[in-house]
C-alpha cells in the first residue's frame, strides 16, 4: 500500500506485546521506519476497515509533515469520517488485492 510515495506492508498478524500496552489494546498501529502496518486479528472487519483507515491517515499526516499525526483527537475525526464514506473497504481490497475465500489475509504488499 502506497501512502505518500511510501510502500507499506499491511499485515494482520499483529504480534501480541503490541495489541496489549499497559491496559489499552491497540486494534492497528503503523511503524513509519518499518513501513508497516499492524491490525489485529482478534477484531471483526469492520473494525479491522476502520482500524487500518485510522493507521493510514496516521501515516498520511507523518509523511506530509503535518505535527497532527500524533494527534489522537485529529486521527480519529478524519478517520471516523473516512470510514463512514466507505474508504476502509477500499483500502481493505487495496491492502489485499488477492484475499482467499475463508478467512481474514495474513499478509500482502502491494
Amino acid at each position: 500500500m502506497n501512502i505518500c510515495g511510501h510502500e507499506y506492508k499491511v499485515s494482520t498478524n499483529m504480534p501480541k506485546d503490541i495489541r496489549r500496552v499497559s491496559d489499552n489494546f491497540h486494534y492497528g498501529q503503523i511503524n513509519y521506519v518499518k513501513k508497516l502496518i499492524y491490525i489485529s486479528p482478534e477484531i471483526d472487519q469492520k473494525l479491522a476497515e476502520e482500524s487500518l483507515t485510522h493507521e493510514v491517515v496516521h501515516g498520511i499526516l507523518f509523511h506530509t509533515n503535518d505535527c497532527g499525526a500524533h494527534n489522537e483527537q485529529l486521527v480519529n475525526s478524519l478517520s471516523c469520517e473516512l470510514s463512514r464514506m466507505g474508504v476502509g473497504k477500499l483500502l481493505w481490497k487495496l491492502a489485499f488485492p488477492k484475499r482467499r475465500k475463508r478467512g481474514v489475509p495474513r499478509a500482502a504488499k502491494t
